[in-house]
C-alpha cells in the first residue's frame, strides 16, 4: 500500500485503503519474511501493525490469525486468504475494489477530504492534531523506509507554522504541500 512501492493505495472518501484482491495479496505477501507462501501470526500482526494498527496490532493480528487459519496450523496459506481478504474488510479499514487513482507518473492522486481522512487515521492519540511521531507513521506506511524517521522531521518543520510540534487544521494546507513533494500524492 505503500505509494512508491510495488504495490499502489487509494483512500476512498469514508478513509477505508482501497485495493484490488491482486494488490492485497501483493501488499500482504511483503510481510511473508520466510518467504515460505504462508503468514504466520508474527507476520500479520507486522502487517496490521503497518497498517495503522498501532498498539492493537497484537490483538488484531491474533484475531485475524484465528479468523482466518480455518485448518488451525498457524499458518495462512493460499486456500485460506479469502477468509484473511474478508478479516481486513470487516477489521483493518481495507476495502477490496479495481478503482484505481494513481496517474500514470506514478503518483497517488486523492482529493483533499480523501487525504484528510486519511492522515486523521494516524491521529492515535485523537487531539486533533498530527505529531512528528504520528507523521512519521504515515510516512513509514507510505514506503518511506528507513527515511520515515527523517521525513517526519522534515514534514513537521515544514508545516508546523507556529513551532508547537504538531499540525493543526490551521497548518493542514501545509501538510499537502509536504506530501504532494515528499510522499508522492497529487491532491486533485
Amino acid at each position: 500500500m505503500a505509494l512508491k512501492n510495488t504495490y499502489r493505495r487509494n483512500i476512498s472518501s469514508d478513509g477505508k485503503l482501497e485495493m484490488s484482491l491482486q494488490e492485497f495479496k501483493k501488499w500482504i505477501k511483503k510481510f511473508d519474511t520466510n518467504k515460505d507462501g504462508k503468514i504466520s501470526k508474527e507476520e500479520l500482526r507486522e502487517a496490521v501493525r503497518t497498517n495503522g494498527g498501532g498498539w492493537l496490532s497484537k490483538i488484531k493480528g491474533s484475531h485475524g490469525m484465528r479468523v482466518a487459519d480455518s485448518n488451525g496450523d498457524g499458518f495462512i496459506d493460499e486456500k485460506e486468504f479469502k477468509n484473511l481478504v474478508e478479516f481486513a474488510q470487516r477489521n483493518l479499514g481495507v476495502r477490496s475494489t479495481y478503482r484505481r487513482n494513481i496517474a500514470s507518473d506514478g503518483k497517488l492522486e486523492m482529493t483533499l477530504q480523501e487525504f484528510k481522512k486519511w492522515i486523521k487515521r494516524f491521529d492515535t492519540d485523537k487531539d486533533g492534531r498530527i505529531s512528528k511521531e504520528e507523521l512519521r507513521e504515515a510516512v513509514r506506511t507510505n514506503g518511506g523506509g528507513w527515511l520515515s524517521r527523517l521525513k517526519g522531521r522534515r514534514g513537521i518543520k515544514g508545516a508546523d507554522a507556529n513551532g508547537n510540534g504538531y499540525i493543526d487544521e490551521n497548518e493542514f494546507n501545509n501538510l499537502v504541500e509536504f506530501a504532494q513533494k515528499n510522499l508522492g500524492v497529487r491532491i486533485i
